[in-house]
């Protein structure tokens, strides 16, 4: 059952009127250590929602947070003048939040995995064997509109939601899955589509996955058509005939109509391992933009994005963003390709078409950038944007003992706001934040500029 409370937190909206070319530093708007596996995103009329799992009794925008036993979700609406307004769900069993997706006018969903009842507003669903998924939709209001409950182990790798509220989630399988439409069978990636009411759409296995290679997956709406990509072994076929793999690992596209109709798919990749394994801060990301999408994630080797190959400096993992069109032609990419590793945790998309990635870096250089991030001992978050052509507008390291980015949306053009993973010390920019131990933090930051 939902708990709701109130308490004023310090966070407030920003202006966006940058010049992005002249900016070479970053200013904190503000900054709190959060619950880990905190998720942010953006909502309009500068709010920001906040979602994740907490233990214990946990202090979120100056007001305390107490699960009812085990871990318990919550999820928080913070008003562009610093308000909040929290609802916490969960019983004695454990209950833990893994996606949150959001439209532009608001509505959001929220999906996960559960033990016990979990109650989100339209009565109990009650978990069944090791633990059940679960999926729920909220309009703007934050009212529930479907919430519903799959008996099943799997791991959920995706949720989007579309302009028309209809629901998408993709993850692995280890118990038969139905949708409504059929059972999916172990083992494999399963892609679910259900309408805003929550009632059934369409359905489909993706890639069979060997289960000791945690293959990713991400979602995007591109108005009521939903892009898949997703990483695979041996060969695929979503619709336009058989994918081969080039090497260990590749990625795949595809573009289905409502409904599930195939529109068009293909693959990416290079002989080495090119497609990333889906563990926290090791993702496949991606948006739609205005004429096709964006595309972050990392590879290993050599990489072919189009315009030949792009090759890894060592043995560990670098990352590249891909913009391509409708079709699924590749109109530009940036690779960065240094030493040591560097990891996408996730991709944003502003409404002008400026990009934003953020993720982990332990490395000499910085993506963007020619500033260090990060080195043998240490592994930082980091953020990078880019205007709608590719090009480069800023890029800022976050140091910390270890910290990694794993959500990033728009507020505004200009302004982001982080989440992520740290312990020890975090600096973002002049603020610093201090764990003992692994925790979440949120932060808004906007570039300072040079007129």
């Amino acid at each position: 059952m939902a708990r709701l409370a109130m308490a004023v937190a310090v966070l407030a909206a920003c202006g966006d009127n940058v010049e992005p070319a002249m900016c070479d530093g970053i200013e904190p708007v503000f900054a709190h250590v959060v619950p880990l596996h905190t998720i942010a995103r953006a909502l309009p009329a500068g709010e920001i929602l906040l979602a994740g799992t907490f233990r214990d009794t946990v202090v979120l925008g100056g007001q305390t947070l107490t699960s009812a036993g085990g871990a318990d979700l919550y999820v928080a609406r913070v008003a562009s003048d610093g308000r909040i307004t929290v609802a916490t769900y969960g019983d004695a069993e454990d209950q833990e939040l893994l996606e949150l997706a959001v439209t532009s006018t608001g509505a959001y969903a929220i999906a996960g995995r559960f033990r016990g009842t979990l109650d989100l507003g339209g009565g109990a669903l009650t978990a069944t064997g090791t633990s059940s998924m679960f999926v729920a939709g909220f309009r703007p209001d934050g009212t529930l509109r479907s919430s519903t409950r799959y008996p099943v182990e799997a791991i959920l790798r995706a949720l989007a939601i579309s302009p028309a509220g209809d629901l998408a989630i993709a993850g692995t399988n280890f118990d038969p899955i139905d949708f409504g439409g059929g059972a999916l069978a172990t083992g494999g990636q399963f892609l679910g589509v259900l309408d805003t009411d929550g009632n059934y759409v369409t359905h489909r296995a993706l890639a069979l996955e060997d289960k000791s290679v945690n293959l990713d997956v991400g979602l995007a709406f591109d108005g009521d058509e939903l892009v898949v990509a997703g990483s695979y072994t041996s060969s695929i076929d979503l619709g336009g005939g058989p994918l081969p793999s080039a090497g260990a690992l590749d990625f795949y596209l595809a573009r289905f109509a409502r409904g599930g109709a195939h529109r068009t798919s293909r693959h990416l990749g290079g002989p080495g391992n090119d497609g990333y394994r889906g563990f926290d801060g090791d993702r496949i990301s991606i948006a739609a933009v205005a004429g096709g999408i964006v595309l972050a994630s990392g590879y290993t080797g050599m990489l072919d994005l189009g315009d030949g190959p792009h090759s890894t400096v060592d043995d560990q993992d670098d990352i590249f963003v891909l913009r391509l069109d409708d079709a699924f032609v590749p109109v530009w990419n940036q690779t960065f390709a240094y030493p040591s590793f560097q990891a996408i945790g996730a991709l944003a998309v502003a409404n002008d078409g400026a990009i934003a990635i953020t993720g982990s870096a332990s490395g000499e250089t910085l993506a963007g950038s020619p500033a260090a991030c990060g080195g043998a001992e240490a592994s930082h978050a980091f953020a990078t944007t880019f205007d709608p052509d590719g090009h480069v507008r800023w890029s800022r390291c976050f140091p910390a003992e270890f910290a990694a980015g794993l959500s990033v949306a728009f507020r505004g053009t200009e302004e982001l706001v982080l989440a992520g993973t740290f312990s020890g010390t975090l600096e973002l920019g002049s603020t610093r934040l201090a764990s003992e131990n692994l925790s979440g933090f949120v932060a808004g930051v906007r570039p300072t500029c040079v007129e």
